[in-house]
């Protein structure tokens, strides 16, 4: 009997670990293809403000497929040691399996108590960090396709413009004001993702954010684009999503 449990353990081991193989080569698989189909131009380090860790973190969000193929990476190489170890009762696959599984539990709580800690004691230097990661990314937003679709994301979700606001936008090359003088189109403008829908419009208008800034203008803007800063707008969803964002990492590491 204790031999046919032993058995049975061994086997269901090795199918949800066979399950995991399959979803983490599927993550990979999906992180190729985004590397191999995004726009090129990406931005490296050498672009960015040297020794700055917002620069690093923009960096790490515009090659995001890079982080995928890591995250599919791991559970790939993770579920084929459990796979052997349960198949060949491999006991140096099985505690190197364990350690793992471990680790990332360890790291799981760490995350989720910092999130705690830092969104009730340190909340100043959290925003005034996120601040300086938008507004890298805007100075950056021309420069990769994958970061642009990221900021263009996160402003439409949030319902935002900029980080502290829509003058933010003037750190862009593109946008800057200066840039009337050569005739730019988007000079003194934001982003499309900045505006307000228009339930009338069944296309995006790409346009409507062109010139908004400039002097004049100042009654079109509430009724045109956002006007509130993303790191306003983003206090405002950890506030509202607190003990969720915070308990997610921890809940996950519970339940494994």
């Amino acid at each position: 009997m204790v031999a046919l449990e032993l058995l049975c353990l061994k086997y269901t081991f090795f199918i949800f670990n066979v399950l995991f193989w399959l979803i983490g080569s599927f993550v990979v698989a999906i992180g190729v293809w985004a590397h191999t189909f995004s726009t090129q131009g990406t931005i490296d380090l050498s672009q960015l403000e040297e020794g700055s860790l917002t620069s690093v973190i923009v960096f790490l969000f515009a090659n995001y497929p890079l982080l995928i193929i890591l995250v599919g990476g791991v559970m790939f190489c993770l579920a084929t040691a459990g796979c052997i170890g349960a198949l060949r009762e491999n006991t140096c696959l099985l505690k190197t399996f364990s350690g793992v599984l471990v680790l990332i539990f360890l790291i799981k709580i760490a995350l989720g108590l910092f999130l705690f800690i830092t969104l009730q004691y340190h909340k100043d230097s959290f925003y005034r960090n996120v601040n300086g990661i938008i507004n890298t990314a805007i100075k950056q937003y021309r420069d990769d396709i994958n970061l642009q679709e990221l900021v263009d994301g996160l402003q439409q979700e949030l319902k935002c413009c900029g980080g502290d606001g829509f003058n933010d936008w003037e750190n862009n090359i593109y946008f800057n004001c200066s840039m009337k003088a050569v005739r730019a189109v988007e000079a003194c403008g934001v982003p499309f993702s900045c505006c307000q829908p228009d339930p009338a419009e069944t296309v995006v208008n790409v346009q409507c954010g062109y010139g908004i800034r400039e002097a004049g203008k100042e009654g079109d803007r509430s009724l045109t684009i956002y006007t509130r800063g993303c790191v306003e707008a983003f206090e405002v969803f950890l506030a509202e999503n607190y003990y969720i964002i915070g308990g997610v990492p921890i809940g996950l590491a519970l339940l494994e």
